[in-house]
């Protein structure tokens, strides 16, 4: 309905489908955009277009104009303009429309081409590369941009017979393959290490007093059982008595900073030395790597740098591990007096090996680069005679022009487009500017305060206008900017002002719809009540407001209540319906009668079982086989729902029935409710008429128990169904 009052199809649902039954005139999709109802539509989309603060979580925005009628103005001149407007804004819409259908053309055409064009440069590309035994990826780009480079003079690049065995044979050619030198060696650091770890091996620790390490040990982690603040304990171990001051002494005498320094000094070096460790091995295992991946005038080179530079390794490596095993020594007992291995450092040794194997790398790689360069050549020379006689034999540059021919008329139509868009643009601006100069937001603004106070008892939430800006307003709420609105308050300020702009004269009359869909925020239903005291009072109770049809949706039953005591329109007319939702469509259809006549299903209930009673009085026919028929689960039903209000314990049917029932009429009633409301295992009883007698009797059974015990609540939903 909101796409018939904007005249355009919703933007999230452009695929819709549907059908409307207007007085015998049926409508759908395609009349949005020509029908002129006379729609006045309240949803999500009313909010976001008009009031889109209040969704996007700011509290503030621009409002859209009110007409001047909210002040009793009028000024037909600007209407006049409006219109002059509005004509020239339809007739460029219509080209664009135009210049948009033959721009869809040329792509089309355009699309079409480049498929031809790509299909046939894959399959060359696949040709060359099985041709040349490419072993990269050869693909549509890269004959593409080879073709770029040899279009312009193409017969120049064709090739005798001679000249494509002389490639032939370059490319036969075997080639090394690049060798990578990625070891980092710092021929210092090795001396680094091995100075710091002799300072700290060589380290000489005096104890505070003679202990000996077992015993200094034992003390250490006896101290660690017993408090240090007690004045006098028991000894964990002797259990002799253990003052505060001995514990004191002990503490004094074993603890040793230069010890605790030392400890982490002689960690910190084995975690050193490991590491360095790890580096060499890594070089080792590097040069692991075989020989004749080199050329044979440079294979005996490579073996004899190997072999030394592995023998020299081998010895730093076992010096290390001397090292270590000195820290790790000096580590299990930090008083004892060690001298650090001695090793001559061979690091220069090593470097220098290293150097001579990048050097060898360097030498294999430049004789592997003028080899690949040459063969790289040669497969250029032979790719681009495949692609020369390529060009000559297909209409492939022909159909290029073509392709470029129509890129050029799509660009040119988009740049047509785009003025055309900006001069649009214009328009609507010029149009929107003599709408604003016939509105009033603040008349607007002052109408929802009229609202908020008049029908809500209350002003804590008002509209205020923005200083120098007469269309922007900011919410407050008691006198303070508002922020964080709730769900339930922005539903609440959305209608006051869709009711407001219904009393706009110019918007609606006699011929008017109006549809409200869903006015109460299901996460907030506080304002129930206001807003239909503002439905009654402003469209029913004041005679001010012409329309024609109301339509009014919620998903609230306690709204719905409300809404069922208005008053029949003059000729009677009230209707209620409901939205059946399927996967992939809506229908609207006449809403369930326990809905549409009774505050519950209880009461619908109620009454099938007090029609029972009467059966033979009812004439209507289908009405008498549906209650007949229904009778057996609406018993079983209303007697569930009635018992548990009567017996709300944990006790099942068959137990409260026999509580409420004499024991005669109990069995009967459960009986009949398990035969016809259940034919799984009494499938013979699907075969068989009902018996209405007794039926009947069980509903005399039924009611008579109910009035008999309960009569207030007897009495009181024979008046729920008149």
């Amino acid at each position: 309905m909101r796409s018939f009052e904007l005249k355009e199809i919703h933007y999230d649902y452009q695929d819709m489908k549907f059908e409307l039954d207007l007085d015998g005139n049926k409508l759908n999709q395609n009349d949005i955009k020509n029908e002129n109802l006379n729609i006045r539509v309240f949803n999500k989309d009313f909010i976001n277009d008009n009031l889109n603060f209040l969704i996007n979580g700011k509290s503030n925005g621009n409002i859209r104009s009110f007409s001047s009628t909210i002040l009793g103005q009028e000024n037909q001149k600007i209407i006049k303009d409006i219109e002059i407007f509005q004509s020239k804004l339809n007739d460029i819409e219509n080209i664009i429309k135009q210049e948009k259908e033959n721009k869809s053309k040329s792509e089309q055409d355009l699309n079409k081409i480049e498929k031809e064009v790509s299909d046939k440069l894959t399959d060359k590309a696949r040709d060359i590369k099985t041709k040349l035994r490419i072993s990269n990826s050869y693909n549509k780009i890269n004959i593409s941009n080879d073709i770029k480079q040899i279009k312009e003079n193409f017969t120049s690049y064709k090739l005798s017979d001679e000249d494509i065995n002389k490639y032939k044979n370059i490319l036969k050619d075997e080639e090394k393959e690049n060798l990578d030198y990625n070891l980092k060696f710092d021929k210092n650091e090795f001396a680094n290490l091995y100075k710091s770890s002799k300072e700290i091996i060589e380290t000489n620790l005096i104890q505070k007093i003679e202990i000996e390490n077992n015993l200094r040990k034992w003390l250490e982690e006896g101290l660690n059982h017993h408090s240090h603040e007690k004045e006098v304990q028991k000894c964990k171990f002797c259990d002799n008595e253990l003052s505060k001051d001995r514990i004191k002494w002990l503490l004094e005498n074993l603890k040793d900073d230069k010890k605790e320094n030392l400890s982490k000094n002689l960690s910190y070096h084995i975690e050193l030395i490991y590491n360095f460790q790890e580096k060499i091995k890594h070089i080792k295992s590097y040069l692991k790597i075989d020989s004749f991946k080199l050329y044979s005038d440079l294979r005996d080179d490579f073996k004899d740098c190997k072999t030394t530079i592995t023998k020299e390794i081998d010895d730093l490596l076992f010096a290390t591990e001397k090292i270590n095993s000195n820290l790790k020594d000096k580590s299990e007992n930090l008083y004892k007096n060690i001298e650090i291995y001695k090793f001559v450092d061979n690091s220069e040794e090593i470097n220098a090996l290293l150097q001579n194997i990048k050097e060898l790398f360097d030498k294999n790689n430049k004789k592997t680069q003028n080899l690949k360069n040459d063969k790289e050549e040669a497969n250029n020379q032979l790719k681009f005679n495949i692609i020369a006689n390529f060009l000559e034999e297909s209409d492939f540059l022909n159909k290029e022009k073509e392709k470029t021919n129509l890129q050029e008329n799509i660009s040119q139509k988009e740049e047509e487009i785009k003025e055309k868009e900006v001069q649009k643009e214009k328009i609507n601006d010029e149009i929107d500017k003599l709408k604003s100069s016939i509105s009033s937001e603040e008349a607007g603004a002052e109408k929802i305060n009229e609202y908020l106070k008049s029908y809500f008892g209350y002003d804590i939430l008002k509209f205020k206008p923005v200083k120098n800006n007469k269309s922007e307003f900011q919410i407050y709420r008691n006198e303070i900017p508002a922020s964080n609105l709730s769900e339930g308050e922005c539903s609440l300020l959305a209608f006051c002002y869709f009711i407001a702009k219904l009393n706009d004269n110019d918007i609606t009359n006699e011929n008017t719809i109006i549809w409200i869909d869903d006015p109460i925020s299901s996460l907030d239903s506080n304002h129930i009540f206001f807003i239909f005291s503002l439905i009654k009072n402003e469209l029913f109770d004041d005679k001010k407001l012409k329309y024609n049809q109301l339509f009014i949706s919620t998903h609230n039953l306690d709204f719905l209540k409300y809404l069922k005591t208005f008053e029949k329109d003059k000729k009677g007319n009230k209707q209620y319906y409901c939205i059946e939702k399927l996967e992939n469509k809506s229908t609207i259809k006449e809403m369930p009668k326990f809905i549409k006549y009774y505050t519950t299903e209880f009461n619908y209930l109620f009454e099938q079982i007090y029609n029972f009673k009467n059966i033979d009085d009812i004439t209507d026919e289908e009405l008498k086989t549906s209650i007949i028929y229904n009778f057996g689960n609406n018993l079983r039903k209303f007697l569930e729902v009635f018992l548990f209000f009567k017996f709300p314990t944990k006790e099942d049917l068959n137990t409260k029935l026999d509580k409420y029932f004499n024991k005669i009429e109990a069995t009967l009633i459960n009986r009949y409710m398990n035969e016809y409301s259940h034919l799984k295992e009494i499938i013979e009883r699907c075969v068989r008429p009902i018996d209405i007698p007794e039926a009947k009797k069980i509903a005399e059974f039924v009611l008579k128990t109910m009035e008999s015990k309960d009569k207030e609540q007897y009495d009181a939903l024979c008046e729920s169904i008149n």
